[in-house]
């Protein structure tokens, strides 16, 4: 229902902040409102979810976090948990 990028991601960071820069120099551009900076919610508000036609029901961890080699570890570092080993 919608795409994000993981922003950890360097590539994803350099596009953001190159698009940023394109549009500041736009006169008529007062401000760039930076919305929805953050990973994905792990359950769609329920009022969304026809929109969309989707049910979430449970969280679906493989659709709602970012599992990449710089989000698994900082995570690890974080809680001690490894999420590659870990049991459900």
């Amino acid at each position: 229902y919608y795409k994000w990028l993981c922003p950890r991601n360097e590539e994803a960071v350099h596009h953001i902040l190159e698009t940023v820069k394109a549009l500041v120099v736009i006169p008529e551009i007062d401000a760039v409102h930076m919305d929805y900076v953050r990973f994905p919610d792990v359950i769609l508000a329920k009022g969304l979810q026809p929109k969309y036609g989707i049910v979430q029901d449970q969280e679906y961890p493989q659709w709602d976090f970012c599992y990449c080699k710089r989000c698994v570890i900082a995570f690890e570092k974080e809680s001690g948990i490894n999420v590659n080993e870990a049991y459900d």
